[in-house]
């Protein structure tokens, strides 16, 4: 059996440019989309959250992008008691 290290992370965004053509009930549209965002535990509560929200809406007003969209999804794991604020 081989053995594997666990990978760590700290953080990571996922942020999709989407563009929607036009059709007989919409204008077309251009967002950016962040699609996930995780903070690891001990990343937690130290900004890191912010700074990822902040940077993918300052990339979308240089590409000339004025709309941005959340998929937001709430989990809570019982085991991890850094999931409720303090």
């Amino acid at each position: 059996m081989e053995r594997r290290e666990q990978s760590r992370f700290d953080w990571i965004v996922v942020v999709i440019a989407r563009s929607i053509a036009d059709n007989v009930i919409r204008d077309p549209k251009r967002f950016v989309e962040i699609d996930q965002l995780i903070v690891g535990v001990g990343a937690r509560r130290s900004g890191v959250g912010r700074s990822l929200l902040e940077a993918p809406k300052t990339w979308a007003r240089e590409q000339g992008i004025s709309q941005l969209a959340v998929s937001a999804w709430a989990f809570h794991h019982a085991n991890d008691t850094q999931t409720s604020p303090p």
